[in-house]
This record gives structure tokens, sequence and C-alpha cells, in this order.
């Protein structure tokens, strides 16, 4: 049935389509910014408008499809960068966004700290717009927007401009960013998605989709679980994570992506980058301890290795005063084994 007869049988639009804007209350949580969107086909997204736009939480078809860490949702007064603390308000979540002029391993830059993962993830948006739009045949989607500010005197100057949409049951969620340097010098850039994908999406039945060109372990424990680094597995107790790098295939239309699919829940989630965009390549964490369980799938400019290790060995993009970068960032939730198998027909890749 199409939209416009269906909203013939309702008083008010929340009961096809939602969205839905709030304040936390309590804890660490107090007053973070926050928007709830049911797209009316089984996807429900929380968007956390004061920690970068980034996607707290998603379900689909009532089965929850992320990773959340054990400090739940923090607000951004709470960031500390100082050595590993940045761990201490990463909630996870769908998405975390880190960078910009740091991704991976803290470092020092001409004499200043630069934590891990940089600031990114801990900036609210300013303008920050939530409303239901419609096509031309009346059809509502949900769009996002707003801008993140990463200013310092003598240092850094970026504005990223940030925008969601998700359509009436269209199960996508689509991100565009554009990036600019807005000073005067030349700036290191390092930008990454961080996309946590938790229990019940994953466990030892889902399937890791990652199309590969090139892989190569992080670590020595890594490189130990190579050929079994796209199998997932029941919790272990105490076992440190797995990282790989991948450089990956394109399709005909230049897009790249990585995704998951669990046989027995039936649904499955893949993240894809379109053509043109700043990220060029795939960071996969694999972390299957107890409590500890989720599998990372990371686009991103560069490696996890920091600032000066990416200097170091030529991977380090930059962008020029008034330089604009973009990414455009795709994630498809699929339902079925004839949804999987259309999705990956179109995708060419999967």
């Amino acid at each position: 049935m199409s939209f416009q007869n269906e909203k013939k049988y309702c008083g008010h639009l929340s009961q096809l389509f939602d969205v839905k804007e709030y304040r936390m209350v309590g804890g660490r949580a107090d007053g973070l910014r926050a928007v709830d969107i049911d797209n009316g086909a089984g996807l429900c997204v929380t968007v956390l408008a004061d920690r970068a736009m980034d996607i707290g939480r998603v379900t689909f078809k009532g089965i929850n499809m992320n990773y959340c860490s054990p400090t739940g949702y923090v607000a951004p007064q709470y960031y500390d960068e100082r050595g590993a603390e940045w761990l201490r308000s990463f909630g996870a979540g769908f998405l975390t966004t880190c960078g910009l002029s740091n991704i991976g391993s803290g470092c020092e830059i001409n004499g200043t700290m630069c934590g891990i993962h940089g600031r990114i993830a801990n900036i609210p948006a300013e303008q920050f717009s939530a409303k239901i739009c419609k096509n031309e045949d009346g059809t509502p989607y949900a769009l996002l927007e707003g801008k993140l500010r990463l200013g310092v005197l003598n240092g850094e100057n970026f504005l990223v401009t940030r925008q969601i949409k998700i359509s009436f049951r269209d199960n996508t969620i689509s991100l565009n960013d554009t990036i600019e340097n807005l000073s005067c010098r030349t700036l290191p850039y390092m930008h990454l998605y961080h996309f946590n994908l938790g229990y019940p999406l994953i466990d030892e039945d889902a399937r890791v989709f990652i199309p590969s060109e090139s892989t190569k372990a992080r670590s020595d424990f890594a490189q130990s679980g190579y050929d079994r680094r796209n199998q997932l597995e029941v919790p272990v107790a105490n076992i440190e994570e797995m990282c790989y790098y991948h450089m990956l295939k394109k399709n005909s239309a230049g897009m790249s992506g990585a995704g998951v699919y669990n046989d027995k829940k039936a649904v499955g989630a893949f993240i894809c980058f379109e053509e043109g965009s700043s990220v060029d390549r795939m960071i996969q964490w694999k972390m299957m301890g107890e409590g500890d369980y989720v599998l990372g799938l990371e686009p991103a400019n560069a490696w996890v290795e920091g600032q000066v290790d990416a200097r170091e060995t030529g991977v380090l993009k930059y962008l020029n005063p008034g330089e604009i970068a973009t990414n455009s960032i795709t994630v498809k939730f699929v339902s079925g084994e004839d949804e999987l198998d259309a999705f990956r027909k179109e995708a060419e890749i999967f």
C-alpha cells in the first residue's frame, strides 16, 4: 500500500514514521541531546546531536545491531584526551567518528599530545536540526543536519557539515560529511568511521563480508588468527583484540564496503562508501572477549597507528587552505535471504 493510502488510516504521522527529539537525564549522560527515528519498517535509529551527530543505537526488526561499551552514553563534557582516557567516554554505539588530526594510537606532535582517536566524537553539533521532509510524492524522510567545529589557536581549524537521511520504509541510513579546512595553512587530515556491530547481530552464526584486494594483520596475535579473520567465535575470556588492514575491491560504480549477515537471525548490515569519498580503506576490529564482543568495520583514510607513524610511512593526507573533502557512507539493512541476495547482486562486490 502506498504512503498516501496508508496515511488515511492515521490521525498523526507518528503512527507510520516518527522523529523525536529529547535530552537524556541522569548520570554522565545528563543533558545529552538525542533524536530517535522510527522509519515504520523496523529500523529504529538514535542520533546523538551532542556527540558529533554519531549514531548511538540501531535496532532492526526488533534486533539490536550495535555494541554498547560499559560506559554507556556519556555527555561530551566528560571527555579526557590524556592517555587511554578517551575510552572512558567511548560508548561505542553503532557509529563513533574519529579524527580529525589523529586516529588510532595517541602520539606527540610538535610537543603537544594528540589523544587516541582525536576529539571529534566529543564535539556537540552547531546549527543542528532534525526535521521531517517530503519527497515529490509526499513520502516522508528524516533529515538531520548540523556543523561540527574543531579549532584551536595555532592549530587545527576544521568545519564538518554532517547530514543524515532516513526515509520512510527504506531500511537505509545515508550519511554525508563535508570537511573544510578553514585555516590559512595546510593541515594533516585523518578520518575514521568507527562502526561497531554487536550481539545479537553478530555471534558465531554470522557471516562477515569483506571483499579485500589485500589484507595485513596489525599485530602478531592478529596474524596468528589471520585465516579466521572473517569468522566469528563464541566469547572468550581474557582474549586480545585482532585488527586487520584491508584495501578493498570496488564495484563498477566505484563503491566499496563491508558487512555482516546472521543466518539464524535473518538480518544483516552492510556499510558502503561511495566513489569520491576521502576514506579509501577498511579497518577490521575483531574483539571476541566476554563482555567485549564486537566487530568493528571502519572506513578510514589512514591506518590507526597515529599521525606520526602516518607521516613517516607516507600514508598521511592533508587539506590545503579552503580545501574540502567529502565522505558519503550508506548503511543498508537487509532481512531474509531474498533481500540479501538482491543487495549482493546490486552491489556486485559482496
